[in-house]
């Protein structure tokens, strides 16, 4: 074979071997663009379901308790009245219902506007009626906003020290129709995202291994 002849196969060859490479390579993208959506996907739908449910939580309670009577739950001696223990009844079912924990769902009122709060009923035997509730700056407007609207309201999602969380919160109404206290409900999003990102993992990776695994089969086709 002259040296001619040589070279123009060699160059056929490894033009046959760069067009296997670059077809395993987009199959392996888009099977990592499809994973990427869909986990994208099931992130936000599991965001709103979340956001769903404590914003229907909050908007129950907050219709169930009697605003009049939360005025009188001042200090945590108030704690063994009527009036508090009726709305401990009224958190603890809904959060048996939505399946949150006790520190999960509480009243609230105001002390300086959407800032800073203080609690007002809450379901932990150990109570802390009148101790100060600062409020995220990032959830004041949701907050804010269920206030002023007189309707449930949700967050996004926001973090604290080591989880991710959304709320709700919901107005109760007193005797005029004002707001007295508002309900919060709290839903921890971090394990749902933790789940997700596991289950995109293996996909990813069987994708890569495949590329990988592909390229020598490939371009010994190629050669043939």
């Amino acid at each position: 074979m002259s040296e001619v002849a040589h070279f123009q196969k060699d160059r056929r060859l490894r033009g046959a071997r760069a067009k296997v490479a670059a077809a395993l390579a987009v199959i392996a993208l888009a099977v990592a663009a499809f994973v990427v959506w869909d986990f994208l996907s099931r992130r936000n739908a599991a965001l709103r379901d979340s956001q769903n449910l404590v914003r229907e939580i909050a908007g129950n309670v907050a219709r169930a308790l009697d605003g009049n009577s939360l005025r009188g739950i001042r200090t945590n001696a108030d704690a063994a009245t009527p009036q508090f223990q009726s709305a401990r009844a009224v958190l603890e079912r809904a959060r048996t219902a939505g399946g949150l924990r006790e520190e999960d769902i509480y009243v609230v009122r105001p002390v300086r506007g959407p800032e800073e709060m203080e609690f007002v009923a809450m379901v932990p035997e150990k109570t802390f009626v009148g101790e100060r509730c600062p409020v995220l700056p990032e959830n004041q407007p949701a907050l804010l906003e269920a206030w002023t609207s007189g309707a449930p309201v949700s967050t996004g999602r926001y973090s604290d020290a080591r989880r991710d969380w959304v709320s709700g919160f919901a107005p109760v109404p007193g005797k005029n129709g004002k707001p007295v206290a508002i309900v919060e409900a709290d839903a921890e999003v971090s394990g749902n995202y933790s789940d997700l990102l596991r289950r995109l993992s293996l996909p990813l990776a069987l994708a890569g291994v495949a590329f990988l695994a592909g390229i020598p089969p490939g371009s010994r086709s190629a050669r043939g």
